[in-house]
């Protein structure tokens, strides 16, 4: 659903940059639909109570090896998705001269291979396992993006945020769920599988803070368009990494 209104605010945000509708008016019609939406469902959420722990005074054991090595794949595709999304329309507008509209295509295409992915993420891992779905859709992200970056334009650029879209679709969600299976078929009496899908959802997403300003200052050294390939290299570390780190033909 996040995934969701990825598609539908990248194509509301273009139509409306296209029509060169004030920023202001966009921003408050936004913020007055957000608004009317968490008042509606905000009727419908549990309360407080339903959510309540009592406070464990032990003293928590030193997490496994294993959940940093998923925290840093997670991390790696987290790197890639925040980049894309905050770049590629900036990439095709002041490289490349788009239009406003046709800027906001690569965010668009790869919004929506996100939603494809995800929501076909269960059965693919499924039938292939955690280690072969991540590494070939990793590959797929890596190369199909160096591809696009290398041939251009608004065709090359869009062609390469839709490998990253469907290439780190899954990749987030297996790794939450593959850590909560490990924790509770290997660590059981170490970690609780909550504790190591925060863990690993903490470093996870610690690339989504520090990646896009990093792109942007290597862009600020060299261009944009060669900082790019920086996610696109993670994206094939993170698939080669993935077959020392989960189990087998671990499925969720």
């Amino acid at each position: 659903m996040w995934s969701i209104g990825a598609v539908l605010g990248g194509s509301l945000g273009g139509l409306f940059a296209q029509q060169n509708i004030p920023i202001l008016i966009h921003l408050l019609t936004i913020s007055a639909f957000n608004l009317l939406l968490h008042l509606y469902i905000g009727r419908n959420l549990l309360p407080a109570s339903a959510d309540q722990h009592s406070l464990e005074s032990k003293t928590r054991a030193r997490p496994p090896l294993i959940f940093w090595q998923m925290g840093f794949i997670g991390f790696c595709a987290a790197v890639a998705e925040g980049a894309s999304g905050d770049w590629g329309g900036i990439l095709l507008r002041e490289t490349f001269g788009a239009s406003p509209f046709i800027a906001t295509l690569p965010y668009i295409v790869f919004a929506t291979m996100m939603v494809v992915g995800r929501l076909s993420g269960d059965h693919i891992a499924h039938k292939f396992g955690v280690k072969n779905s991540i590494t070939v859709l990793g590959l797929i992200a890596g190369t199909g993006l160096s591809i696009g970056l290398f041939i251009g334009g608004p065709l090359g650029i869009t062609f390469g945020w839709f490998c990253v879209g469907i290439g780190v679709s899954i990749v987030l969600p297996l790794m939450f769920s593959a850590a909560g299976d490990i924790a509770k078929d290997s660590y059981e009496s170490r970690v609780a599988p909550s504790q190591a899908i925060a863990m690993v959802s903490g470093i996870a997403y610690f690339g989504f803070l520090v990646g896009p300003p990093f792109i942007g200052w290597i862009a600020e050294l060299t261009s944009l368009r060669k900082a790019m390939f920086l996610p696109a290299l993670l994206t094939i570390i993170s698939a080669m990494y993935v077959r020392r780190v989960v189990p087998g033909g671990k499925r969720v």
